[in-house]
Parts: C-alpha cells; sequence; structure tokens
C-alpha cells in the first residue's frame, strides 16, 4: 500500500465520515425537552460575566464552557437548537480532530517501515474518525448543552498540534504555541482535563528521556543522493542539536501550560473540598471500574442514570479487552500508540486511584475525553493487521458493534421528546394563570427546566432554603430569593399558587408545601408524562385562596 493514499478517495472518505457524524448530532436535536444539567447550563450564562466566573468557582467546573454559550446566546437566542447546537458542531470537529491527531501519529509510527507493513497513516485516521462517528457516548454528549464535546475537540486538536510540533525539523514554535494555548483552553472547560493534560506531559517526558524508543530516526538527503545513512553519522550531525532544542520546547509548553491554569488551581482545592464532602457518585469497587469499561461502549447515560444493571460477565469481559489492547499498543513501543494508550488510560487509572483513597469520582460521562482515545487505540489495533482485506473486515466487525447502542438511544431520544414534562407544565401553567400568581415546585431538579420553559421566570419558587440543597443540584445557578419557606406561602397576597411535582421521580407530598386546606383549596390538577431516567410524570395543581386575609 502507498504511504498516503488516493487523495481524492481520502477527500471522500473522510467527507462522508464527518457527514455521518454531522447526521448523528444534529438529528431531531431540538425535539428533547431541555434537562436538568442543560437548564442549569442556560442558568449559568444568564448571570454577568464575571459573575458566572465566580458562580463556576462554586460549582464543580471551570467556566469556559459556559463564556462561550453566553456570548452564542447574545447573537443567536436561546431555544433548545441554539442551547446544544454548539455541543453538536463541537462534536463534529472532534471527529476531524481524532483524524488529523491519528494521521499524524501513524505518520511517526510507519515511517521507517515497509510500504507493505500496516496500513497507510491516512486508514489509521479514517478509521479512528468513523469509530468516533459512531460511538454512543461521544453522539449522546454531542446533543447536550454542556462542555464534554467542546472538550473533547479540543483534546483532539491539541493532540493532533503536539505531534506536528514534534515532527516539525524547523519552525515548529507555531505548532508549540498551538499545543499549549489549546491545552490551556481545555483545562477551563473541565475539571477532568487535568487527567488527559497530565498523561500527555506524561508522554512529553517520556519522549524527552528514550526519543530513540518512540519515535522512528528520519533519513534526510538531497534528491538523487543515496539516503542511507549510519546510525553513528547520523547522530553526529543532527540529533544532538535536534534532541536539545525539542527537549526545550517541551519543557517550555509544559510550564506554559501549567503556568495558564494556575489562576484556577485555588478554585479547585476549594471545589475538591466541597465535593469531598457530598457528592453523588457512589464509591468505587472493582466491579464499577470493570462497568464502567462496559458503559464507555453500550448506552452510557442514555437513560441518565448513574448506575443500571450490567452482566457481570459482559462487564469484566470488557476491562479485560481494555487491559489487553492497552498492553498490546504499549508493548509496540511506537510514539502514537503509546500517546493513545497514555491518554486513555491514564485518566481512568488516575480517577480510579483517587476514588479509591480520597474522593468517589469515577464515572462514565467524566472518561469522555480519554475515551476517543480509546477509540483511537482501537484503531490502531484494526490496522496493525498486515492484510488489508483481514483490516478491512476487522474494522467493519469494530464499527458494527460500536452501532448496536444506537437503537437504544434513538428509542430513548424519541421517548424523551413523546414525555415532554417540564416543558408542557410550564406553558400550561403560563397559559392558565393569573397575574401575580406564584409557581413553586419542591424540587431544585425541577426547578431549572420550569424557570427556563417559562414566560414569568421571575414568578418561580423552590420550596425549602438554600443551605438545605446539596451543592450539585445545581446551586450555584442559584439564587437565595429563588427559595420560599412553606411557612411564608401564608404571607402571600396572591390569589392563586400553582405547585408543580414528580411522581416516580423528584417525588414530594402536597402537604410538604406548607399549604393549609382552610386556607387554600385545591382547583385543579393536571398530569403530563415525563422522562427522569425512566417513565415519570410531572403533576401540575393549582390552588385557590380560600378566604382574604
Amino acid at each position: 500500500m502507498n504511504a498516503r493514499s488516493n487523495p481524492w478517495l481520502l477527500a471522500i472518505s473522510l467527507s462522508a465520515v464527518t457527514a455521518a457524524a454531522a447526521l448523528l448530532r444534529l438529528y431531531g436535536l431540538a425535539d428533547p425537552p431541555i434537562w436538568f444539567d442543560e437548564a442549569f447550563t442556560w442558568r449559568m450564562t444568564q448571570y454577568p460575566t464575571i459573575e458566572v466566573i465566580e458562580r463556576a468557582a462554586r460549582d464543580n467546573n471551570p467556566p469556559l464552557f459556559y463564556l462561550l454559550l453566553k456570548c452564542w446566546i447574545a447573537a443567536f437566542g436561546e431555544s433548545e437548537l441554539a442551547l446544544r447546537l454548539p455541543a453538536a458542531v463541537c462534536g463534529i470537529l472532534t471527529v476531524v480532530g481524532v483524524f488529523l491527531c491519528l494521521r499524524e501519529a501513524a505518520g511517526a509510527n510507519l515511517e521507517h517501515e515497509t510500504q507493505s507493513a500496516g496500513a497507510s497513516p491516512d486508514e489509521v485516521g479514517l478509521w479512528g474518525a468513523a469509530f468516533t462517528c459512531v460511538s454512543v457516548l461521544q453522539i449522546y454528549w454531542s446533543r447536550q448543552a454542556r462542555m464534554y464535546s467542546l472538550g473533547t475537540a479540543l483534546l483532539a486538536l491539541a493532540s493532533w498540534s503536539l505531534f506536528r510540533a514534534l515532527h516539525a525539523r524547523q519552525r515548529a514554535w507555531p505548532w508549540w504555541c498551538a499545543f499549549s494555548a489549546l491545552d490551556v483552553l481545555f483545562l477551563y472547560v473541565h475539571s477532568y482535563a487535568i487527567f488527559s493534560v497530565a498523561s500527555q506531559f506524561l508522554f512529553l517526558l517520556i519522549y524527552v528521556a528514550s526519543p530513540k524508543r518512540w519515535l522512528a530516526i528520519r533519513r534526510f538527503a538531497s534528491p538523487g543522493q543515496d539516503c542511507t545513512i549510519s546510525l553513528s553519522e547520523f547522530r553526529s550531525i543532527t540529533e544532538r542539536k535536534y534532541s536539545r532544542r525539542q527537549s526545550w520546547a517541551i519543557v517550555s509548553a509544559i510550564s506554559v501550560v501549567s503556568l495558564g491554569w494556575l489562576a484556577w488551581v485555588p478554585f479547585m482545592v476549594s471545589q475538591h473540598a466541597q465535593v469531598k464532602r457530598t457528592f453523588w457518585i457512589p464509591p468505587v469497587s472493582l466491579q464499577t471500574v470493570a462497568e464502567t469499561c462496559y458503559k464507555c461502549f453500550s448506552t452510557p447515560e442514555a437513560s441518565r442514570v448513574s448506575d443500571f444493571d450490567v452482566p457481570g460477565a459482559l462487564a469484566w469481559l470488557a476491562a479485560a479487552l481494555h487491559l489487553t489492547g492497552w498492553i498490546v499498543l504499549f508493548c509496540r513501543r511506537r510514539a502514537g500508540e503509546a500517546f493513545s494508550v497514555a491518554l486513555s488510560a491514564g485518566p481512568m487509572v488516575m480517577a480510579v486511584a483517587i476514588s479509591w483513597v480520597d474522593t468517589p469520582i469515577l464515572h462514565v460521562r467524566y472518561l469522555i475525553f480519554g475515551h476517543i482515545f480509546t477509540l483511537c487505540s482501537l484503531a490502531f489495533l484494526v490496522t496493525a493487521i498486515p492484510v488489508r482485506w483481514m483490516r478491512i473486515v476487522a474494522g467493519i466487525g469494530v464499527l458494527g458493534n460500536l452501532c448496536l447502542p444506537l437503537e437504544p438511544l434513538w428509542t430513548y431520544a424519541d421517548r424523551a421528546a413523546s414525555r415532554p414534562g417540564e416543558r408542557e407544565a410550564a406553558r400550561f401553567i403560563d397559559q392558565n394563570r393569573r397575574p401575580q400568581a406564584v409557581a413553586i415546585t419542591s424540587h431544585t431538579l425541577m426547578f431549572l427546566p420550569l424557570v427556563y420553559y417559562s414566560n414569568h421566570r421571575n414568578d418561580w419558587r423552590i420550596v425549602g432554603s438554600l443551605e438545605q440543597q446539596p451543592h450539585y443540584f445545581g446551586i450555584a445557578s442559584i439564587n437565595a430569593n429563588d427559595f420560599l419557606k412553606a411557612d411564608a406561602l401564608r404571607d402571600y397576597s396572591c390569589p392563586e399558587i400553582w405547585t408543580v411535582d414528580g411522581r416516580r421521580a423528584f417525588s414530594k407530598h402536597i402537604d410538604q408545601h406548607g399549604l393549609r386546606p382552610e386556607e387554600w383549596t385545591l382547583t385543579l390538577t393536571e398530569v403530563f408524562p415525563a422522562l427522569h431516567g425512566r417513565d415519570s410524570e410531572v403533576i401540575v395543581r393549582r390552588f385557590m385562596r380560600t378566604h382574604s386575609q
């Protein structure tokens, strides 16, 4: 096989993969109703820029995505489509970024091999892009108004820039600058970014310590001259100067990225302390690690439930396949493959270690950044097969298995669109409420979607107090005056009160609102089907004041 594919065939293939990625991420994007996490994202964008940063510091993640989305909303509005479109575009960009990164990384691997040994760099990149295109984990979070796909896009492009910088003999500094800038931006997207960046740094330090182990030595000669020179001659001419310059560039890039992230470190320390006090992720065990490996390739988060039953044998098989693939690629001692293993295994190993000794933080959605390099590792394994037709069969087999969870994902999306829950509840109240009426809900997780869909956003309250809520209930986006103590309802001079509760999810009894029967009369009840991880209902009730006070 030629070292490079036919450019026309390459362009057509990459266009087809990109088009498929766009279809999977854009089709029906606005149909499902906004849920809590997305409503939290929207609420964060409603505050002034400085306040967005302050509130993000009180949550669990840095503020970059909220700031970018705030600018986007100012230009394109805050409809469901407008909120989700940036994440979808970043998901498509991730597919292209994986292709660029893998092609550059595989080019380093294959430069010292004969042309018939394995696939071309373009083929490696195309398989990686195709696997990313149909990955259910990548698709699901590219269709949510959340920061995950922005992080995967930045990480893929930063890794591409890194390999461009490593391979550039002249004028490498623009690529080192691009790598540093993209990594700094990535660190301000999500707290888990530190694990991927640390894995990059670990790879670079190993690269500096033993360059000949990871990178094939390039041979240079003028046209028409014999390009075969001895290793000792080559080292005496170029290697010392080049290695020294490259080592300084690596150390400089690591320093720039570290300094760029330094401003957020105090906030991350306080966020860690907050998570350590209370969080929603259960303690880690070997079984949960195995299940996490399985969920990366099943239907993760499609039910929006952190835990679902996973057959034990399948979970352990998935964990064994992960470990086997990492070992095989690492033992091949090639730069691109070692990098892929580092960024796939590194974040998971760090998350498991922290969960084991400090605070449980292992969850499949947070591994989405490392997951793109798990897909890259699959591409390397497939294209390591020397026989072309066997590579194609293996690649199609992997692609088919990755496509299997797509049907449950679309089924869930259709069910969510047909069970609008808070969307229809808020609209129903807007259509039937009287002036000065107040609407209340008993659960913080329902409050933000209801406020998003309401035309009277200032008239919504949560029964309770701010101090009673755990921080992961979106408290960073909620104000103290959004809460209303139950006994304060008696002092409200409004003619009616609307209450919104959940059944089989976010359930509360109506008497917990503090509405006394001698003061308020129930006059209307409406039920709206919803989907909160499972089939549930949103119950709307209207209470009229019995007598004047």
